[in-house]
């Protein structure tokens, strides 16, 4: 699947192409399920700086291993894996039949859930992990989440109860018992106010504000002082009271040519040093969904 112009469903073609062995270090992909994200939307219609056309669009993957390169350990021909792709390497996204990446940017799916599943948890999963890793909320603490109902909240949600931390999310009327049943401690009504909303059942301050919604500043008040405001898709990871900046694509430009992804948190570049290659961080921290 690929697009030349940006716009909308109409400037998308299907077209065939070959598909090369894997080299070194990598694995080629029998693709099962690709995920269509907002982001993959968004950049559809209005591009990004330094992309160039065609365009493969799609970040995440699930599938079957089809074939591997040398130097492959970790993985083996007949795997299920899940896989996240930079959709500006000139390869291209995940929203191709077979793909090939990096051993380090794939990790066996989580035998509960399908492959259809999994191909939504690469990148929403990963950035939910390292907002909370970023953070660094104690155990008995409060995280707030912006846009409760949003697949990343969920992941966020569920990843933070694990750890014990408190969650205030917020919710449309009708959206309601569907974040109360992703875990959060306490769901709030949507209202033009997120903060004076937080602030009733935290009146301290939440200890960090994972922004899903992109509210920005008006959100600030949510956060004690001190408090960590972890903006989504580009800007600033900020302590409350600092200067915060907005861009939207932000994180386009600062991708890595090549194969990794970035999640779309502040702050990603010391979490990732940290954390090492995807495989490793979701290995050692997805056992939410096993768990």
């Amino acid at each position: 699947m690929t697009y030349s112009t940006n716009g909308g469903e109409d400037v998308i073609e299907i077209v065939e192409r070959s598909v090369r062995a894997p080299r070194e270090g990598e694995i080629r992909i029998h693709v099962k399920a690709a995920a269509v994200s907002p982001t993959d939307i968004l950049l559809r219609e209005v591009g990004a700086p330094g992309v160039e056309a065609p365009i493969t669009p799609g970040m995440d993957a699930a599938g079957v291993v089809e074939a591997v390169g040398p130097n492959v350990t970790r993985l083996k021909v007949g795997d299920e894996v899940m896989a996240a792709l930079n959709p500006r390497r000139p390869e291209g996204g995940a929203q191709a039949e077979f793909v090939v990446v990096l051993e380090a940017s794939a990790v066996r799916k989580p035998s509960n859930i399908t492959l259809v599943q999994a191909a939504t948890l690469p990148m929403n999963g990963m950035t939910a992990l390292l907002a909370l890793e970023l953070a660094s909320i104690p155990q008995g603490e409060t995280l707030a989440v912006s846009g409760g109902a949003g697949l990343l909240a969920h992941y966020a949600i569920a990843a933070a109860r694990r750890q014990g931390i408190n969650v205030i999310a917020d919710a449309k009327p009708e959206e309601l018992e569907l974040v109360d049943g992703c875990g959060a401690t306490t769901v709030v009504e949507r209202s033009g106010d997120f903060a004076a909303a937080v602030r009733k059942h935290a009146p301290d301050g939440v200890d960090a504000l994972l922004d899903t919604a992109v509210l920005g500043e008006k959100a600030f008040p949510a956060i004690k002082d001190g408090g960590v405001y972890l903006p989504f898709a580009g800007g600033k990871t900020s302590r409350r009271r600092e200067e915060s900046t907005s861009d939207p694509f932000g994180f386009a430009r600062s991708w890595n040519e090549q194969n990794s992804s970035r999640p779309y948190v502040g702050w990603w570049r010391a979490a990732r040093s940290r954390s090492g290659s995807l495989a490793n961080f979701l290995r050692r921290r997805s056992l939410m969904l096993n768990g």
